[in-house]
């Protein structure tokens, strides 16, 4: 019976198992390499005696280690959770209590985010990260937990509330997702992707580059998003698939209009743009640059495949719209009595979550591939296929592609000794989607810059893309005729002010 790594390797591994995989900060890969890198990583898993679906946290600059560790834990029947590299200390303590790791791989420029969880070093390493491990004596066995679905990955998202949530995946739900992407995009062994960071989410590290690695497709892999960096590691390789958020479709058009640099050639075949809003201006200079247009793919961390683009069928993106659902997933929108033809977008597939990871139990309830995910937001099919996202059900500033809770951001700035009163809300922004926009009410007499103050005193509690880039000091905060605080008062605020 095959395993999830030998689906996701076989078709690179019987295409040419010395051909050029991965290109990334490490060096080049071939199939060859990466599939023994696998086993040598299971084997020092299996050699540690842990519980089954024991945890393997990973901190380290995106490279195609995550994803060697991603089948290593999978072939070794542990869980893999890859941890944002931008955390703070506190974000590893919510760590540590949400997953309890056994075994954490930590690169020597990110360690000290997990040095006071006590942690055990050892005198091994794996490639370029130091190994360490947890006292679990304490930690539930999870090992005899009956589950419809195999669990092999947690990613953590912020979602809509102030913890970070953890999304558990099935390794038979990243193969649909990845086949069903691949298929849509029809990808194969000719292919040269090039996908974005940070794989500490879903869709750098599963829908882009593990769909295109199971395709059999070469990967082009950045350690962190730059635009210097990205033509230096993609100029000459035959990039025919470039997928990215819109910030970074953004940032790479200005630095290539300043620079005259260009990272792709007529190779080129596909541009993919998920997580937000199109911005209609830099797609088109980038199709002016580059000739081909930016397609959208509408999903989320928790309900995977959802709607997007066959670049063959529908090549050209209609506007407004992120492309007709995949085949292979199945939606529908409840439209409420007396209203237009819009309602919350529900989603039901082979590539479904299995649910929010508990240590204690695994996951509860567990989500089946014939259960419907509510996906947050208010959305419109057309007759002939077509998706339209009208509006956010939930409450979610997306900054650079990433998710930022504002209750979370709420907590900390509420915490300072001379504010009195918050308000997070997120304004649109010309480079990164959405800003994070904080209103405060407080005392600042004596305070010079109370926005400089209060943002130092963020960035030794947030995360760094967390931290509010625009700030109010208001006598008092908006609020409706329930004495809630009004967020469209506040975001209001924001927009007269600019």
């Amino acid at each position: 019976m095959s395993s999830f790594a030998d689906d996701v390797l076989y078709t690179g591994l019987t295409t040419g198992p010395d051909r050029h995989a991965v290109a990334d900060a490490f060096g080049d890969w071939t199939w060859r390499e990466l599939q023994e890198q696998v086993f040598k990583a299971e084997a020092y898993l299996r050699g540690l005696g842990l519980p089954k679906r024991s945890r393997v946290v990973l901190v380290g600059p995106d490279s195609v280690w995550h994803h060697i560790m991603l089948l290593a834990c999978a072939r070794a029947e542990a869980i893999f959770v890859p941890v944002n590299n931008r955390y703070t200390s506190a974000d590893a303590d919510h760590v540590m209590r949400l997953i309890k790791p056994a075994v954490g791989l930590l690169h020597p420029d990110f360690a000290s985010m997990f040095a006071h969880t006590g942690s055990h070093a050892s005198d091994e390493k794996m490639g370029p990260f130091d190994l360490v491990t947890w006292n679990v004596s304490d930690v539930k066995d999870l090992s005899q937990v009956q589950t419809q679905r195999t669990p092999i990955l947690i990613t953590l998202t912020s979602g809509s509330t102030a913890a970070p949530k953890p999304v558990l995946y099935s390794s038979e739900g990243e193969t649909a997702v990845s086949r069903l992407h691949g298929a849509l995009w029809r990808l194969n062994s000719s292919d040269v992707m090039l996908a974005p960071p940070a794989f500490s989410w879903i869709y750098g590290l599963g829908t882009s580059n593990l769909t295109g690695l199971m395709s059999g497709s070469r990967a082009v892999m950045l350690e962190r998003f730059s635009p210097t960096l990205l033509c230096d590691r993609a100029e000459g390789r035959g990039v025919t698939v470039f997928m990215g958020v819109v910030t970074h479709f953004r940032i790479l058009v200005d630095y290539c209009e300043k620079t005259g640099r260009r990272p792709f050639g007529p190779e080129l075949r596909m541009a993919v743009s998920g997580g937000e809003r199109r911005d209609e201006v830099a797609f088109a200079k980038f199709e002016e640059m580059f000739g081909v247009p930016v397609l959208d793919l509408y999903a989320s961390s928790e309900g995977r495949p959802g709607f997007g683009y066959d670049p063959q069928t529908d090549p050209r993106p209609v506007p407004g719209s992120c492309g007709r659902v995949i085949p292979g997933v199945q939606a529908r929108v409840e439209v409420e009595a007396d209203s237009d033809l819009a309602g919350e977008l529900y989603l039901r597939s082979e590539g479904n979550y299995m649910g929010y990871f508990d240590p204690e139990c695994l996951v509860e309830p567990e989500i089946t591939p014939d259960d419907w995910l509510p996906m947050g937001d208010r959305f419109e099919i057309t007759e002939d296929g077509w998706g339209f996202v009208v509006g956010r059900s939930k409450e979610v500033i997306i900054r650079g592609g990433a998710n930022i809770s504002p209750v979370e951001v709420e907590s900390v700035i509420a915490q300072h000794p001379n504010v009195t009163g918050v308000a997070v809300v997120g304004i649109e922004s010309a480079s990164r989607g959405e800003s994070v926009a904080a209103a405060v009410v407080g005392n600042f007499v004596g305070v010079e810059k109370p926005d400089a103050a209060l943002a130092e005193y963020c960035e030794t509690r947030l995360a760094k893309f967390k931290v509010p880039t625009e700030w109010l000091v208001l006598d008092r905060l908006p609020r409706n005729s329930n004495d809630k605080i009004d967020k469209v008062a506040v975001k209001g605020l924001f927009n007269a002010d600019v």
